[in-house]
C-alpha cells in the first residue's frame, strides 16, 4: 500500500517514450509503469485504475479525469508511469455536448463523487477520497475543462490541466458570410472571455502554484479561432514568451513553438490533417511522463 503524502517522496525517474507521437522534449531515461487492471463502467464512461497499491494510507487517491478519447489512447495510459486512477468522461464528441453537460455547476463533484464510490467498493475501504486531481482534454473536450475552471471550488482542488490540441474560442469580430469559403480577409482576434479560466489557471501556473499543459497544431477552423491562435493569445495574457522550435518528433510531426514558464508549457506542431490532430491524443502519455508525474512523485503541492 502506498504510504501518505507525510512519508519520504521518491522523485521518479522520466519513463521511456512510448510507441506514439512525442516525447514533447528529449528521451526521458527508462522506468517502470504500474500495472493497470481493465476499464470498468461508470454511468457516464469509464475508469482504469491500477491494479494494486493506489490508495493512500490515509484513503487519499489521485484522480484524472480525462475529457475526450481515454480509452482511444488505453495503451499510452498505461505506458505513462502515472500511479492515479484515469476517469474516460464520455459525454459526447463535441464541445456543445461536453459544455452542456456541466449546466448544473455541482456537476463534475457529482462525476468524482461516483468514481469514489466506486473505488470503496473495489478497495473495501470507507475513507477513500480524491487527494490531488488532474484534468485532460482533447479537441472538442476542452468544452468540459472550461466550465469545470470556471467553478471556484473546483478550480482550487485542481491541481494540473493538460489540453491536447484542445482549446478554442470564437473571434471577437463577426464573421462575414462566405468569408472562409471565398477567402474573404476577416480579424483573427480571439476573444479573451471565454478563456478566462485558462487564463487565470495559467498565471496560477506561472507562479507554480499549478501545472497547466498544451499542445496545439496548425488546423484553421472556418468559423472560430484555432489552437494556436488561442493558444498564443492564453501565452500573451499570462506574459509567457513564446519561442520558434525546430525538429520533429520520432513519428515525425515538425515542431513549430514552445514556451516554459514556470508551470505553464505550451508545444506547437506544424499539421493539419485529421492524422495529425489525432497524434495530439497520442501525446497524453508523454506529457504525462514529462509533467505529472514528476510532479505527484514529490511532497509538493496537493
Amino acid at each position: 500500500m502506498r504510504t501518505g503524502l507525510k512519508a519520504t517522496c521518491i522523485l521518479v525517474v522520466l519513463a521511456a517514450t512510448s510507441a506514439r507521437p512525442g516525447p514533447l522534449h528529449a528521451s526521458p531515461a527508462a522506468t517502470s509503469s504500474p500495472r493497470y487492471g481493465q476499464w470498468a463502467a461508470l454511468s457516464f464512461g469509464a475508469y482504469l485504475a491500477p491494479s494494486g497499491g493506489f490508495v493512500a494510507d490515509d484513503g487519499g487517491v489521485d484522480v484524472v479525469f480525462h475529457f475526450h478519447g481515454a480509452r482511444l489512447a488505453d495503451h499510452e495510459w498505461r505506458e505513462s508511469g502515472l500511479d492515479a486512477v484515469v476517469v474516460d468522461a464520455d459525454l459526447g464528441g463535441t464541445s456543445s455536448a461536453f459544455y452542456a453537460a456541466f449546466d448544473r455547476p455541482e456537476r463534475f463533484g457529482e462525476l468524482l463523487e461516483e468514481v469514489l464510490a466506486a473505488l470503496r467498493v473495489r478497495s473495501r475501504r470507507a475513507d477513500v477520497h480524491a487527494r490531488r486531481l488532474a484534468v485532460v482534454s482533447f479537441s472538442a473536450g476542452y468544452a468540459a475543462v472550461s466550465r469545470i475552471l470556471a467553478v471556484p471550488a473546483y478550480e482550487a482542488r485542481i491541481d494540473a490541466v493538460v489540453l491536447l490540441d484542445s482549446l478554442h474560442a470564437p473571434y471577437v469580430d463577426p464573421i462575414p458570410p462566405g468569408a472562409s469559403e471565398h477567402g474573404i480577409p476577416f480579424r483573427h482576434l480571439i476573444d479573451e472571455r471565454p478563456l478566462a479560466p485558462f487564463i487565470r489557471f495559467g498565471r496560477e501556473a506561472m507562479q507554480g502554484k499549478k501545472l497547466l499543459v498544451l499542445t496545439h497544431s496548425s488546423i484553421l477552423p472556418p468559423d472560430y479561432g484555432s489552437t494556436t491562435e488561442t493558444g498564443f493569445t492564453l501565452a500573451l495574457a499570462i506574459d509567457a514568451r513564446i519561442a520558434e522550435a525546430e525538429g520533429r518528433t520520432k513519428e515525425g510531426l515538425r515542431r513549430s513553438d514552445t514556451s516554459d514558464a514556470r508551470d505553464f508549457h505550451m508545444r506547437g506542431y506544424w499539421g493539419a490533417e485529421p492524422s495529425e490532430h489525432v497524434a495530439h491524443l497520442h501525446m497524453v502519455g508523454d506529457v504525462v511522463r514529462e509533467f505529472l508525474v514528476p510532479r505527484w512523485s514529490t511532497c509538493g503541492k496537493l
